[in-house]
């Protein structure tokens, strides 16, 4: 895994990294992480592993908010 900070501030960086899409503990990793980020992160590559993962997970957020 690598970060590189694209400003002096470090408020804004590339990270590169490669993950086995095999190991649960890995995609849970990653998606936990990517949650933590929220919706100002831009993905430029994703494994469709990964994609199914972070759906689930909306998906029971969003059946855990209460109806108006």
């Amino acid at each position: 895994m690598t970060i590189s900070y694209t400003n002096p501030y470090q408020t804004t960086a590339i990270l590169k990294t490669f993950l086995h899409v095999h190991h649960p503990e890995e995609l849970t990793e990653i998606t936990n992480w990517l949650l933590f980020l929220g919706a100002d992160i831009k993905v430029t590559e994703i494994p469709k592993e990964v994609v199914e993962g972070l759906q689930e997970r909306l998906d029971v957020l969003g059946s855990n908010t209460p109806e108006k």
